[in-house]
C-alpha cells in the first residue's frame, strides 16, 4: 500500500515506518545528550556527587559480560567524556580511577581497551597538575579550590580577524586590555587620553556629568605608571566628542586604535645591546617577522629590516 506524503512521490508503508523510526531515534538521542549534560553539570556543583558519578561509572565498566555491547560502550564513552572535563576531587577515587583505566587499557582486542586508553590519555593531563599541587602543600594545610579557564591566544592575522563578530571582538578586547595594563606597549600621552576616553564611553555611555573620576577608568585600560599624570581636561574634551557612539562602536574604535600601532602583534624580548663603550638596556621587538625594532624602555630608538639581524 502506498501513501501520499509531501511532494509528488508515493511512499510505501515500510518507508514511512523507517522514516518515523529515524525521527524517534534522533529525538531519543537528543534527550540523552540533554540528560547527560544535566547530570554532568549537577555533579560538578558538588564534590560528593562528582565522586559518586565516577564510582558508578567505574562500577558499570568493570568486568562487563559483553565488552563490545552497546550499553558497555556507552558507559565507557561517558567515562571518557568525564575524564576529559573534570576529575574527581577525592584523592582515593582518583587513584582508584587510574588503576581501573590502567587495568582495562591492556585489552587490545575489544573496544573497551580503546576507550580506556583514551580516557587515561586525556585524564593524565588533568591529574598531573592536581597531584603536584596536593604534594606541595603541607598535610594540615587546607587547599582552596580554584577554577581556571584556559583560552588559546588569538593569532593577530589581519585576514583572520573579524571585528564584526561579537564573540571574537570581546575576546580580542580583553586580551589586548591585559597587554595594555601589563605595560607591553609604549603608549604616548595622546594615545593614553584617547584610550581612556573610549573606555569611559564604553563603560559609562555618553558624557552626562563633569565629576567623573577618569583615573579609575584609566586604571582599567592603562598601566599604573601613566594614570596619575593624565590630563583630566583633555580626557573630558575627547570624551565629549564621542557622544552618540554605542558600546560596540566604542569597543571597535578601541581595537582599531591599538591595531594602528607599529608594535601591535609584536613579540618583545629583553636584551642587552652594546654600542662601542656604552652599554644600555633595551628591548628587541620582532614585528610581523619582517622588521626588528630596538626600544629603549618606552620610546622607539631605531629600526631596521629583519634581514639585517644575525643569529648566532
Amino acid at each position: 500500500m502506498k501513501k501520499w506524503l509531501a511532494g509528488k512521490r508515493f511512499y510505501s508503508n515500510e518507508e514511512v515506518i523507517a522514516e518515523t523510526n529515524g525521527d524517534t531515534v534522533c529525538r531519543a538521542e537528543d534527550e540523552h545528550i540533554h540528560l547527560l549534560q544535566t547530570i554532568t553539570e549537577r555533579a560538578m556543583l558538588k564534590d560528593s556527587l562528582l565522586g559518586e558519578l565516577y564510582l558508578q561509572l567505574i562500577k558499570q565498566t568493570t568486568d562487563h559480560p559483553d565488552p563490545n555491547s552497546r550499553v558497555n560502550l556507552r558507559h565507557w564513552a561517558l567515562l571518557s567524556l568525564a575524564c576529559s572535563v573534570v576529575l574527581p576531587p577525592q584523592r582515593l577515587i582518583r587513584k582508584y580511577l587510574i588503576a581501573h583505566l590502567k587495568k582495562c587499557s591492556g585489552d587490545c582486542i575489544s573496544e573497551e581497551g580503546k576507550y580506556a586508553r583514551f580516557a587515561e590519555k586525556v585524564g593524565i593531563g588533568l591529574f598531573h597538575p592536581m597531584s603536584q599541587g596536593n604534594n606541595q602543600n603541607p598535610p594540615k594545610c587546607t587547599r582552596k579550590s580554584h577554577h581556571l579557564f584556559l583560552f588559546k591566544k588569538h593569532l593577530f592575522l589581519d585576514h583572520f580577524m573579524d571585528l564584526d563578530d561579537s564573540v571574537e571582538k570581546e575576546l580580542l578586547y580583553h586580551q589586548l586590555l591585559h597587554s595594555l595594563r601589563a605595560d607591553r606597549f609604549p603608549v604616548t600621552e595622546k594615545e593614553a587620553v584617547m584610550l581612556t576616553a573610549l573606555q569611559a564611553q564604553l563603560e559609562l555611555g555618553d558624557c552626562g556629568s563633569f565629576d567623573v573620576d577618569y583615573r579609575t577608568i584609566a586604571s582599567h585600560c592603562l598601566p599604573s605608571r601613566l594614570v596619575p599624570n593624565l590630563p583630566q581636561e583633555g580626557i573630558m574634551l575627547h570624551y565629549q566628542s564621542l557622544r552618540g557612539m554605542t558600546s560596540p562602536e566604542a569597543k571597535k574604535a578601541f581595537l582599531n586604535l591599538i591595531r594602528s600601532w607599529p608594535f601591535h602583534r609584536a613579540t618583545i624580548f629583553d636584551v642587552m645591546v652594546r654600542f662601542k663603550r656604552h652599554l644600555f638596556r633595551s628591548k628587541l621587538v620582532n614585528l610581523k617577522n619582517k622588521v626588528a625594532n630596538f626600544i629603549s624602555y618606552h620610546f622607539l630608538y631605531t629600526s631596521f629590516a629583519g634581514t639585517g639581524v644575525t643569529t648566532f
